[in-house]
C-alpha cells in the first residue's frame, strides 16, 4: 500500500509528493544498489521552458542597405499636403511597353463567316426556348404524378370505407350490429398498398 504525503507552501496551497512505498522490500540488481539514492525533486507549477520557446535572433546585415529581395514597405504616416519635392520619374520598361489590347482582334468582313454566326446565334435561340419548353413540360409532368398518387390514395380509402359500410349494413338488416362491432369486416383485402 502507497501512503501519499502533502505539503503546504507559505499561502497555503498544497503540493504533492511521489507517493511512498511503506516498508515493502523489492529485490533490487546489485547495479542499482551501488548507486546512491537521489533525492527527491520537487516540481514547478510553471510549465517547462524549451528552447522552442525562444524566438530566433535575427541575423546582423552585412551591409546598412535593405535586402534586395523583399520590396520596401510603405510609410504608414499621414502624407502631406504639400506638392512632392522630388520628381516623378517613369520607369525605363514601362515606356517601351507598346499597347496591347487584351480583346482578340476581329476578324475581317467575311459573308461567309457572318452567315454562319447568324445562323449559330439562330441555333442558340432556338435551343434555349426548347430548354425552356422542356423545363416547364418536366415540371407539369411532375405535378400531374403526384396529383394522380394523391387521387389513388382518396380511391383507396373510400374503396375500404364503402366496404365497411356495407358490411355495417349487413349486420344491421341481420340483427347482429351492436355496440361490441369491432369495425373490421371478414371482405376486406389482406395487402392494401
Amino acid at each position: 500500500m502507497k501512503e501519499t504525503s502533502y505539503d503546504t507552501d507559505k499561502d497555503g496551497d498544497m503540493n504533492m509528493r511521489e507517493p511512498v512505498p511503506l516498508s515493502v522490500s523489492v529485490p533490487m540488481p546489485s547495479a542499482a544498489k551501488e548507486q546512491a539514492p537521489q533525492p527527491e525533486r520537487r516540481r514547478s507549477r510553471s510549465p517547462p521552458v524549451a528552447p522552442r520557446n525562444y524566438a530566433p535572433t535575427p541575423p546582423t546585415p552585412s551591409s546598412p542597405h535593405p535586402s534586395v529581395s523583399l520590396p520596401i514597405k510603405p510609410s504608414w504616416s499621414r502624407r502631406s499636403t504639400k506638392q512632392a519635392e522630388t520628381p516623378t520619374v517613369e520607369s525605363p520598361s514601362s515606356a517601351t511597353q507598346s499597347t496591347f489590347s487584351s480583346r482578340p482582334k476581329t476578324e475581317p468582313d467575311d459573308p461567309v463567316l457572318k452567315a454562319l454566326t447568324a445562323e449559330i446565334a439562330g441555333a442558340q435561340k432556338i435551343r434555349l426556348a426548347a430548354a425552356e419548353e422542356y423545363k416547364s413540360m418536366l415540371l407539369q409532368k411532375q405535378r400531374t404524378t403526384h396529383e394522380l398518387q394523391l387521387a389513388n390514395l382518396d380511391l383507396r380509402a373510400a374503396q375500404m370505407r364503402r366496404m365497411i359500410a356495407e358490411d355495417q349494413l349487413e349486420r344491421a338488416k341481420a340483427g347482429e350490429l351492436g355496440v361490441e362491432y369491432n369495425g373490421i369486416p371478414a371482405a376486406l383485402p389482406t395487402a392494401i398498398i
